[in-house]
């Protein structure tokens, strides 16, 4: 039996590792890429105090190391490495525009505030909500199976 202590021990180390994996998907998503997120995860993680820090910090410290890494167009082929484990839905938002899917990501998939996205993302408030309806909106025809564009 374990004793409070290790029980605590077990907890914690079950929402750090949730954390890490959450961290690790939204900078798969940001990026695209599997090595760009190893990048940002790891910045993030290097300046993430779990004492301190919150989730929601790792989260957005991600983010912001996201948001420094080039993201270049990728062909389909790229894509296939980061898409194989996606269910249907987030392999959709991989193929949004970069500006849509960081938008989308952020405000809908995270759940960060409005003034969080746009201190994150460097845009102003009106076009991280018009990012973020044109992402919707696209995804919504994706699933439907058509498209207005």
């Amino acid at each position: 039996m374990m004793s409070a202590d290790e029980e605590a021990m077990k907890n914690r180390d079950g929402t750090l590792q949730k954390a890490v994996s959450m961290a690790f998907l939204t900078a798969c998503l940001l990026t695209a890429s599997t090595e760009q997120s190893e990048v940002a995860v790891t910045k993030a993680i290097g300046s993430w105090n779990p004492p301190q820090d919150s989730e929601v910090a790792l989260i957005e410290k991600v983010i912001n190391a996201a948001m420094r890494i080039p993201c270049p167009a990728l062909m389909p082929d790229e894509l296939r490495g980061v898409t194989s484990d996606l269910p249907f839905e987030l392999r959709a938002v991989l193929e949004l525009p970069t500006l849509l899917r960081h938008c989308f990501i952020s405000r809908v998939l995270v759940g960060l505030q409005l003034q969080d996205c746009v201190r994150l993302l460097k845009l102003q408030p009106s076009r991280v909500t018009e990012y973020t309806n044109a992402a919707i909106e696209s995804l919504a025809a994706t699933r439907c199976g058509w498209n207005r564009s």
